[in-house]
């Protein structure tokens, strides 16, 4: 008997969007869920990438509680402060190993991309 792939059940899965939290029934081969790849979401990511980047600018701006407090006010969305924290956590990390890979010349100041990690 050949290899089929069969669909897992449907389920639900709430977003937080921009425009306030969205359910979607999503269906899936295998615990692959094509929709949240299109959406770039890892698999217990609940936050669209809208809501992340804007969250990150809002903590560049004021406290995690007021960027907590702004999502609560302008979309109903309950992002947490420890999740708003966490996300400038991680953003710091992929800046970090991004910044890592450029060498800093001292023979005239000149930064260039290191291309042999």
């Amino acid at each position: 008997m050949g290899s089929c792939a069969h669909a897992n059940r449907r389920e639900p899965k709430t977003l937080q969007t921009l425009v306030g939290a969205v359910t979607e029934w999503r269906g899936g081969v295998r615990a692959v869920y094509p929709l949240d790849e299109a959406l770039g979401l890892e698999p217990r990511e609940r936050l669209t990438l809208g809501v992340r980047e804007h969250s990150l600018w809002a903590v560049a701006e004021v406290s995690e509680e007021k960027a907590r407090a702004f999502w609560e006010k302008l979309a109903g969305l309950a992002v947490s402060r420890k999740k708003i924290h966490q996300l400038a956590w991680e953003e710091g990390d992929c800046l970090r190993l991004y910044w890592s890979s450029y060498t800093l010349q001292h023979d005239g100041g000149l930064l260039f991309r290191n291309t042999t990690f």
